[in-house]
């Protein structure tokens, strides 16, 4: 077999090589890569597998230790793969597969280079033109992009997080073109482009190439000084305001060019249950696994069972609920200078950006790289909470057996532990199947977080038995117990039959907080929009009711029948206010009803259209009803598959594809009537522009682009509204789409 391995490091090896080794004969045949990429056939005398494994070890604890000091966690796991042979077919594990590994690491490389040429040679030919490369290249890049932090993501796995070999590919990537151009385009695509900090600079179309010419590595490492912080306070609740720091446009392009090379060396490394700011996690994800952790049938509720059947018994649960104390203004920078994995040249930098001069302490809040340092700061908190025994005797699953008259033998009654965690950057909830393992963990939790100079808030952290009414907020959605089925206003529902019901278990839905916020949001934007038509009203509207919708349409939708109702009074106030003069059977008539036939579904119409007004949008604008958005999904059907949790997007990002599609279709409300549904499927759940994921239509927002421009249609030209003329975009995609040369 053929592998190509330094030269240098594996003559090294063999002259550590025991004397047993070098005895054995005629095999494995490997090949010495040297400078010049040139191979070299070196015959290694290993015929015995026993040997060859042992060679492998060598050379598997040589790479995984010239990085660091220390020996890394790669050490502790070398023998856990053992190797069978059987006849004349052979096995190979253990440390061995990470030689064949090195090899498609450098199929990897010679793909990645070979492209990244390719592209940077069309770029400068559209940059001497005086133009956006991306105009023309946009999916090529994407997918440039795509196989670079693939890159960094292997190389992160087989040498380890701050290894030599990755922290020099981060400098080479960084020193090219391809991801100047991507921080750039990032930036730019963002909702904050328009958005200027301390300097009044925003980021135009006309500016992009500006930039590009402006920062380079070099200007990074010598002259480039991070700007102060604009700070400004948004509203969070009816009386209560948050800081929020904005950064300059030249120090969010830094730090996105930056944390391009960072993320994908770190996702690869981070916590399973971690769903914060991470590619191919969202919040969804958090609330489904919370969900299937908590959700289980009550034992008087299983329905009844044969005098046979095995008795059904559920231990109890504990839900452990931990606050820190200011995070961003306790965190050790000592600490995250240390570990954080940025190139030992580009700590300066980092120091820099921790030390702002700011009213705030800590790293602001607001920055591009503000959730990576939070999300590594936290990793480990896994680790941190597993059991220090497997299992104990179980003495209420005893006393249940004894209850009920079965016979048990009491030393094969035991419970294992487990400790689950559900982390979204800085929140988390733990949920421990015993009281006295919950207290340990908190013990836990507390030592992991003295060394990054960290504390738990005492006044905000609980411990709950979940029990029947036991009800906690996370992410924004209460998590409410029941297991008695009285009627009441969140367990009555209507079945297919239209009669009401109601059920035991977990019930998830926005929290009193989240309906506040969102209440005070719709009230306030009416009543400072009242001299606006209902036409341009709903305008400003429906993409607050989208947005929310999309987020809290899961679970128990129930509460969202009372949110219409709130908005359609809202609206009824509206129109009595600016029509007082109007009776109220004409503004249910003019505002409520079409074709004499009743309906409460609030529109607004446009009487003088212009032609272009009716080719984009049409003459009547109808008020989207959040009942009416998406079908009604359980929460705990939002939980990601293994293999999303498994793998990084990074590596492969088909299973959260395939994730998204479905819950794209489960979610889908009329489907024949519904033309985003239609369009996603037809693109398979693919942006057409970037050639990525469009979730499963609410993790971003999403606009229709008309691949023939409409100002070049007839307004009566079917071919306006045909499905053939349209495709579904990311916003930010949308966005970068030129008006003179959108058709594709």
């Amino acid at each position: 077999m053929g592998l190509d391995v330094p030269s240098n490091s594996l003559s090294m090896l063999y002259q550590l090589a025991l004397p047993t080794v070098r005895r054995a004969i005629e095999t494995y045949q490997v090949h010495l890569v040297t400078g010049n990429n040139v191979s070299v056939p070196f015959v290694l005398t290993a015929v015995d597998l026993l040997i060859v494994n042992t060679v492998s070890n060598y050379f598997f604890r040589y790479y995984s230790c010239q990085g660091n000091d220390s020996i890394t966690k790669w050490d502790i796991n070398e023998d856990v793969n053992n190797n069978n042979t059987s006849g004349n077919n052979t096995q190979i594990g253990g440390p061995l597969a990470v030689i064949l590994n090195l090899r498609e690491l450098e199929l990897l490389k010679k793909e990645v280079d070979h492209k990244t040429k390719i592209f940077v040679k069309l770029a400068k030919d559209q940059i001497e033109k005086g133009k956006w490369p991306l105009l023309k290249h946009a999916v090529f890049f994407n997918k440039l992009i795509a196989l670079k932090q693939k890159y960094l993501s292997q190389l992160s796995i087989n040498y380890g997080l701050q290894s030599i070999e990755v922290e020099s590919s981060i400098i080479n990537q960084m020193r090219g073109l391809v991801l100047k151009i991507y921080a750039i385009n990032l930036v730019y695509m963002s909702k904050g482009n328009l958005t200027s900090g301390i300097d009044h600079e925003v980021l135009t179309a006309q500016k992009r190439l500006n930039y590009l010419e402006k920062i380079n590595f070099n200007y990074l490492l010598k002259k480039y000084k991070p700007s102060p912080i604009r700070q400004v306070f948004i509203q969070k609740k009816k009386n209560q305001k948050r800081v929020l720091g904005i950064f300059t446009i030249l120090d969010r392009i830094i730090q996105t060019w930056v944390l391009s090379v960072l993320d994908p060396v770190i996702d690869v490394h981070s916590d399973k249950y971690s769903f914060g700011f991470r590619k191919g996690r969202n919040a969804h994800q958090a609330i489904g696994e919370l969900s299937r952790i908590l959700y289980h049938k009550p034992t008087n509720r299983r329905g009844k069972r044969k005098k046979d059947s095995k008795p059904y018994f559920v231990h109890d649960k504990y839900v452990l609920s931990m606050d820190i104390k200011g995070f961003f203004d306790n965190i050790s920078h000592e600490w995250l200078l240390i570990n954080y994995p940025i190139p030992k040249i580009l700590r300066e930098t980092l120091s820099q950006w921790l030390k702002l001069e700011t009213n705030l302490n800590g790293f602001p809040q607001g920055s591009v790289i503000g959730p990576s340092l939070v999300n590594y700061s936290l990793n480990g908190l896994e680790d941190c909470i597993k059991p220090n025994q497997l299992s104990i005797f179980d003495e209420d699953k005893y006393n249940y057996y004894l209850k009920i008259k079965k016979k048990v033998i009491k030393s094969k009654i035991r419970m294992v532990f487990s400790n689950r965690i559900v982390r979204f950057v800085d929140d988390f909830i733990i949920v421990c199947n015993n009281k006295n393992e919950s207290k340990l963990v908190r013990k836990k939790i507390n030592m992991f977080l003295e060394k990054r100079k960290l504390e738990i808030d005492k006044t905000k952290s609980f411990l709950l038995k979940w029990i029947h009414g036991t009800k906690f907020d996370f992410l924004g959605f209460s998590f409410h117990y029941l297991i008695k089925t009285k009627p009441s206003r969140i367990t009555e529902q209507r079945n297919k039959d239209n009669l009401h019901k109601s059920r035991g278990g977990l019930y998830v839905y926005p929290s009193n907080t989240s309906l506040a916020e969102f209440k005070f949001k719709i009230k306030h934007t009416i009543n400072t929009n009242l001299n606006l038509s209902p036409y341009e009203l709903i305008l400003i509207l429906n993409p607050i009711i989208r947005d929310w919708g999309n987020y809290f349409g899961i679970g128990t939708l129930r509460v969202l029948s009372r949110v219409d109702y709130f908005i359609w009074y809202r609206t009824w106030r509206y129109l009595r206010k600016k029509f007082k003069k109007v009776t109220v059977s004409k503004l249910i008539e003019r505002f409520y009803k079409i074709n004499d036939k009743s309906s409460w579904h609030f529109h607004g119409t446009w009487n003088n259209a212009s032609p272009d007004t009716l080719k984009r949008r049409g003459k009547v604008n109808w008020l989207i009803q959040l009942t009416k958005m998406n079908s009604g999904v359980p929460a705990h059907d939002f939980r990601a598959y293994n293999e999303v949790l498994n793998f990084s997007c990074y590596l492969n990002p088909e299973f959260f594809n395939k994730w998204s599609k479905k819950l794209s279709i489960k979610r889908t409300c009329n489907f024949k009537s519904n033309l985003w549904d239609l369009l996603y499927n037809k693109q398979n759940g693919m942006c057409t522009m970037c050639n990525t994921s469009l979730g499963y239509l609410n993790e971003r927002i999403l606009e229709i682009h008309h691949l023939k421009q409409v100002s070049q249609l007839n307004s009566k030209d079917k071919l306006i509204n045909s499905v053939d003329n349209l495709v579904l975009l990311h916003k930010e995609c949308h966005k970068t789409i030129p008006v003179d040369n959108s058709k594709r």
